[in-house]
């Protein structure tokens, strides 16, 4: 972990709310692992006051840069959308947990709404390591499935699912996880809405298959010193911080049901 200077390498509007980022910071790209974080100096000027937290879409090695793939939804974001070409940001990471990586298995790759956002750098990892790899995206309408083709060329088995049906299954991305139990999968990987993540932790539970968890939630500091984005884990006393005891857990080590 440390605080570096990041320069914005591109910045790409995809929709009315959503941007790819790309910054050029070879030391976070040489040490990060697919599931974990930066925190984000969102602008150059003093505002807003606290860093914002951002899952590592990609990183590309040969760059030096990491993506990050984001919506516009309060101040910090929105003064990040402004950010332009050559400007420098401050970026404190890698932080947190990242994801543990299976070799040789059959794998589901899980992602709904805006945490579609890390599994693009998890399913490029597993890709690597001859993992049969199962991906399933799901969005409220096409438009929150726009970095749906970047996933295509890590897998032969692309799944989509839109609320509204404009895109792929009619339905949620939960449903065509149903569907692909069939298969046997060996591991189940997830980061998505807290609704999403219960089903996703109950199907694995009722099926005996392991699996593992990406969770968001609200930091302000990002190194676990706070306790402001602590979680209900498995006992009646442990209570881990997301932020640095995860983001990623697995299934029984977090208690989701409140």
């Amino acid at each position: 972990m440390g605080v570096y200077e990041a320069r914005v390498i591109s910045h790409q509007k995809l929709q009315e709310s959503a941007y790819l980022l790309e910054l050029h910071c070879p030391e976070i790209v040489e040490k990060a692992q697919a599931g974990q974080f930066v925190h984000l100096k969102c602008s150059e000027t003093l505002a807003p006051l606290l860093r914002r937290p951002f899952s590592i879409h990609k990183t590309d090695a040969a760059r030096g840069s990491l993506s990050i793939y984001y919506a516009v939804v309060g101040e910090g974001t929105d003064l990040l959308s402004k950010v332009s070409i050559n400007e420098q940001l401050s970026v404190l990471g890698p932080l947190g947990k990242g994801f543990q990586l299976t070799k040789g298995k059959n794998v589901v790759v899980i992602g709904g709404g805006m945490g579609i956002a890390p599994m693009l750098f998890l399913a490029e990892e597993l890709s690597k390591n001859d993992n049969k790899i199962t991906i399933l995206l799901g969005a409220r309408d096409k438009e929150g499935l726009l970095v749906k083709d970047s996933f295509a060329r890590f897998t032969n088995d692309l799944q989509l699912a839109t609320d509204d049906g404009s895109l792929g299954h009619k339905g949620t991305v939960v449903e065509l996880l149903k569907e692909s139990l069939q298969d046997n999968p060996t591991m189940l990987y997830a980061c998505g809405p807290l609704p999403m993540l219960k089903e996703v932790k109950r199907l694995s539970e009722k099926e005996g298959i392991p699996c593992q968890l990406s969770l968001e939630a609200r930091m302000a500091c990002g190194i676990g010193a706070c306790l402001g984005c602590t979680c209900k884990g498995k006992g009646e006393k442990y209570y881990p911080k997301v932020c640095s005891d995860g983001p990623v857990f697995w299934a029984e080590e977090v208690d989701l049901s409140e």
